[in-house]
């Protein structure tokens, strides 16, 4: 997906537990969701829906203002999380992924495809929830 804030605004990523993350020399992370798992959004300049399914997504940051920003994930025990930092006063996150070419998101985020559909009670966790989940059929 991409946001335009200050590095400090609070753009961020929900990632599945168990994904592999890997760092590349172009500054951008790469994310392996758990077998399952998909990431769903919509495509960047228009409304329609994409699916990136068995592959990896890539965030990247663009500083466009003053400063430097820079990817990062952090992880705690229900899974982890991923945006930009630094001190840029307008830095960038974009969400992108391939099916047979690149697709670059203005929002969505990851479904675990395999999961049956239930009732959220008071002892249920649940990541996060975002229109395009609602979207798939």
């Amino acid at each position: 997906m991409t946001k335009d804030c200050n590095c400090g605004c609070g753009t961020r990523g929900w990632i599945p537990l168990n994904s592999k993350v890997q760092f590349n020399e172009d500054s951008t992370i790469s994310i392996s969701p758990p077998v399952g798992w998909n990431y769903v959004g919509y495509v960047q300049g228009s409304n329609r829906l994409a699916v990136i399914s068995g592959g990896a997504t890539t965030t990247s940051c663009d500083c466009t203002g003053s400063g430097k920003c820079m990817p990062f994930v952090g992880s705690g025990p229900l899974g982890s999380t991923s945006g930009c930092a630094g001190n840029c006063t307008k830095c960038s996150m974009e969400q992108s992924g391939f099916t047979d070419r690149k697709i670059k998101f203005s929002s969505g985020g990851y479904v675990d495809m395999t999961a049956g559909v239930d009732f959220i009670t008071d002892n249920i966790e649940r990541p996060v929830v975002f229109k395009a989940m609602f979207d798939v059929k």
